[in-house]
C-alpha cells in the first residue's frame, strides 16, 4: 500500500532537518507542510538567529515557467514593508534548484488555535482591522492574497499587546499558467473553499475584492464560534459559497459589526467595499460608539444619519460657554440644539443662511434683541401699550438678565455664522463659504468649528490642489478640540488628508504632535518607507517618539541604521549623525546593511581648506566593509529603494540607458 502524496512530502521533508542551505540556513525543525512546500525553524549562520524557511517541493521547481514565477513573486514580496506582514529577509535556491523563502521567525499561534469559541467583539475588531491595513499594503503594491484563512493569520503577542502577520502572500499566484492541472489536484489552485469568494469558486478573474470576502468569512467565524458554509462535499460547499446567503450571525453581536460582516460576504464585488482602505474606514464606524438620534426626525429621515455636523465641535469647544440650567429646555442631553440641524435638512439650513444674510445692520437700522425670538415674556415687554413709548431701562447699573444676555450675544452671533457657513456648503456654494470664512479665521482663531469647515470646503474645491492647505485646518481644529477625532465625520476625512503621501513629512509632524497612540501605526508606517523615505529629522524624532511610546518593535531597525547612514549629511552635525549610525551597524549587524555600507559616502564637514570628509569616519567605513564582507559573503547587496540609482556605478548606469535605447 503506498503512502498518500502528503505523507510522503512530509516524510521528506523530515529528513531534511539539521542540514544546512546554502551555506547560511540550518533546518532545525520542521513546523509544517502542504501542497506548496515546508516550512522549517532555520538558524541563520551569519546573522546567528533564528528565521523561518519556506522550502518548495521539487516537482514545482521542474518546470521552468513555474521557476520564473516563483522568482517575481519572491521579488514582490520581498518589498512588502509592513507591521502586520510577514518580513521576507531573502530568498534564493539551493544547489539543486529548489527554491526558497526566508522570512522573520514568529513567536505565537496562528489564529485558527484562537477560535476555539466565539471572540468578544472588541477583540475581533482588533485583529480583523490589522489584517485589513495588511491587505490594503499589500494590494496597494499590486498583490493580492487569494488564500485569507486564519492558518495564515499569525497573531504575535507582544508588549503592545495582540500584532498580525499575514503569511504565504501571493503564493496562490504561481499556480496560474502550465502545470495549474497538476496543482489543482494537490488542492492549491482552488485554495481553501471554506474561505473561497464567489467569483474565484466560479473560475472568474478575481482582484483585491476577493481577499475581502475571504476576510468576511474569518470575521464571520471569530464572532459566531463557526463558519458560515460547512460541507464535507468540496465542490458542494463551493456551489453555497456562490449562490448561498450566510446565516445571520447572533444579534448578541453589535448590529453595525453584523452589517459590516454581511457587507464583506456579498456575493457580487461590487456590493462589496471598494478596497481595503474603505473597509477599514467602515470597519472604524461600525466599531465607533454613536449618540442616539431623537425619537422623531421632523423631515421623516433617521437623524441618526446626519448627526456628525461641524456644530458638535462647539460642544466641547474650549472658548464655549457651557449653558446654565435656566438656559437648557429640560430635554434630554441627546434632544439638546446638536440635532437642530440635522433635522431642519438642506432646505432649513438655507433659510437660516438666508436670515442670517438678511439682518440688519448699520447705525440706521435698530438691531432686534436675539434673546427676545420666542420668549413670551420679552414679547411682552417689547410690545409697546396703546402706542406709549417703551418703559425707560432701568438705572440700577443692568439687570442680571441684561448681563448674561450681553455674555451669550457674541455666542450666538458665532452660531447664527456657523449656520450660514453649514447652509453655504449644504448648497455647494463652497467659494462663497470660503470667503465668508476667511475673516472669520482671525476673530474666532480659537474655534474648532471654523477651522474644521474651512477644512471641508478646501477638500470639496479641490482635494489634491488643496490637501496641504485642507490638512492645516484639520489640525488647527484638531489641535483646538481632540475630540474631534472621535467624530466620524470629521475623523474619515482628517486620516485621508494625513495619509496623502506628498506631504507625508507633515503629517508625521502632526502625528507625533497631536494623534498619541491613535497614530502610532501610522508612524511605524512611514519611518519604515525605504522608496520615499520621511526626511532625516522627521524620522528620527518619529522613531524616538514610538520608542518613548514603548512602540520599538514595530521599527525596522535595520533599515533605520542604512537611511541614517544614506541621509547624514542633512543632519545638523552630518559627521555626529553619520558616526553614530556607522557604530549602531557595528553594534548590531544586519545582512540588510551590507549593500548600504558598500555604497554609501562619508558626509563632509565646511573647513578651511573647503569641504572634507568627516574625519576618522572613512576608515571606521572600511573597516566595517571589511567585516561585513566576511560576516555576509555571498549575501545579495540590498539598498534602500530610495537610494538604488544614486548607488549603481556608472558603468552599470551606462549599460541601462543602453538598453532603454
Amino acid at each position: 500500500m503506498s503512502l498518500p502524496a502528503r505523507d510522503i512530502r512530509a516524510s521528506a521533508s523530515e529528513e531534511l532537518v539539521g542540514q544546512t542551505l546554502s551555506e547560511r540556513y540550518r533546518l532545525d525543525a520542521l513546523l509544517g507542510h502542504g501542497a506548496m512546500g515546508a516550512v522549517f525553524k532555520a538558524y541563520h549562520l551569519g546573522l546567528k538567529k533564528d528565521v523561518a524557511l519556506k522550502l518548495l517541493h521539487p516537482e514545482l521547481t521542474a518546470n521552468d515557467e513555474m521557476v520564473a514565477r516563483f522568482d517575481r513573486e519572491a521579488t514582490t514580496i520581498s518589498r512588502l514593508d509592513h507591521p502586520n506582514c510577514v518580513r521576507v529577509m531573502d530568498f534564493g535556491s539551493t544547489e539543486d534548484d529548489r527554491r526558497y523563502l526566508v522570512m522573520e521567525h514568529l513567536q505565537g499561534r496562528d489564529l485558527a488555535e484562537h477560535i476555539v469559541e466565539p471572540m468578544p467583539p472588541f477583540r475581533v475588531v482588533g485583529l480583523v482591522q490589522q489584517v485589513l491595513e495588511g491587505l490594503a499594503h499589500a494590494h496597494a503594491q499590486g498583490l493580492v492574497h487569494r488564500d485569507i484563512k486564519p492558518e495564515n493569520i499569525f497573531v504575535v503577542d507582544d508588549d503592545a499587546g495582540e500584532r498580525v502577520k499575514l503569511l504565504d502572500f501571493g503564493i496562490a499566484m504561481v499556480t496560474h499558467g502550465e502545470g495549474a492541472s497538476r496543482l489543482t489536484q494537490a488542492g492549491v489552485v482552488f485554495g481553501t473553499p471554506h474561505f473561497m469568494s464567489p467569483e474565484r469558486a466560479r473560475g472568474d478573474k478575481v482582484d483585491a475584492r476577493s481577499d475581502l470576502y475571504a476576510v468576511g468569512v474569518v470575521m464571520y467565524s471569530m464572532l459566531a464560534g463557526e463558519l458560515p458554509f460547512e460541507d464535507e462535499d468540496a465542490l458542494a460547499l463551493l456551489r453555497r459559497q456562490i449562490s448561498e446567503a450566510p446565516p445571520p450571525l447572533p444579534e448578541a453581536i453589535p448590529a453595525s459589526l453584523r452589517k459590516f460582516v454581511m457587507q464583506l460576504l456579498e456575493k457580487d464585488p461590487e456590493q462589496r467595499f471598494p478596497d481595503a482602505p474603505a473597509a477599514i474606514a467602515a470597519l472604524r464606524r461600525a466599531a465607533s460608539p454613536t449618540n442616539p438620534p431623537p425619537a422623531a426626525a421632523s423631515q421623516g429621515e433617521p437623524v441618526a444619519a446626519n448627526h456628525h455636523t461641524p456644530t458638535r465641535a462647539l460642544e466641547t469647544a474650549p472658548n464655549s460657554k457651557a449653558p446654565s440650567e435656566a438656559d437648557t429646555p429640560a430635554a434630554a442631553p441627546d434632544e439638546r440644539p446638536r440635532w437642530l440641524l440635522p433635522a431642519l435638512g438642506i432646505g432649513g439650513l438655507a433659510l437660516l443662511g438666508l436670515l442670517v444674510a438678511a439682518w440688519p445692520s448699520g447705525d440706521d437700522e435698530p438691531k432686534a434683541a436675539p434673546s427676545s425670538a420666542g420668549d413670551p415674556a420679552a414679547d411682552e415687554a417689547d410690545t409697546p401699550n396703546d402706542g406709549a413709548q417703551p418703559p425707560p431701562a432701568a438705572d440700577d447699573g443692568g439687570s442680571l438678565p441684561a448681563e448674561a444676555e450681553a455674555a451669550e450675544e457674541p455666542e450666538r452671533a458665532l452660531e447664527a455664522t456657523l449656520e450660514s457657513i453649514d447652509a453655504l456648503i449644504e448648497s455647494k456654494k463652497y467659494d462663497a463659504a470660503k470667503i465668508t470664512i476667511g475673516p472669520l479665521l482671525e476673530v474666532y482663531a480659537e474655534e474648532p468649528g471654523i477651522h474644521w469647515r474651512m477644512g471641508k470646503v478646501l477638500v470639496a474645491l479641490g482635494r489634491r490642489a488643496n490637501a496641504k492647505e485642507a490638512l492645516e485646518s484639520y489640525r488647527s481644529a484638531l489641535a483646538l478640540d481632540p475630540a474631534l477625532l472621535e467624530d466620524d465625520a470629521f475623523a474619515d476625512t482628517f486620516w485621508d488628508l494625513l495619509d496623502d503621501p506628498r506631504h507625508r513629512s507633515r503629517s508625521a509632524e502632526i502625528a507625533i504632535e497631536l494623534l498619541g497612540a491613535s497614530g502610532h501605526e501610522r508612524l511605524a508606517r512611514w519611518v519604515n518607507v525605504q522608496k520615499a523615505p520621511l526626511p532625516y529629522s522627521t524620522r528620527r524624532a518619529a522613531t524616538k517618539h514610538l520608542r518613548a511610546a514603548n512602540e520599538g518593535a514595530r521599527i525596522n531597525a535595520p533599515l533605520q541604521t542604512a537611511l541614517d547612514l544614506w541621509q547624514a549629511s542633512s543632519a545638523e552635525a552630518p559627521c555626529d549623525a553619520f558616526g553614530a549610525a556607522l557604530e549602531a551597524a557595528t553594534s548590531h549587524p544586519d545582512s540588510y546593511l551590507l549593500g548600504t555600507l558598500n555604497k554609501v559616502n562619508v558626509p563632509t564637514t565646511a573647513s578651511e581648506d573647503g569641504a572634507v570628509e568627516c574625519p576618522g569616519l572613512a576608515e571606521a567605513l572600511t573597516s566595517a566593509r571589511d567585516d561585513y564582507a566576511q560576516r555576509y559573503a555571498g549575501l545579495d547587496a540590498l539598498v534602500p529603494a530610495a537610494f538604488r540609482k544614486r548607488s549603481a556605478s556608472p558603468k552599470a548606469s551606462s549599460r541601462n540607458r543602453r538598453r532603454r535605447r
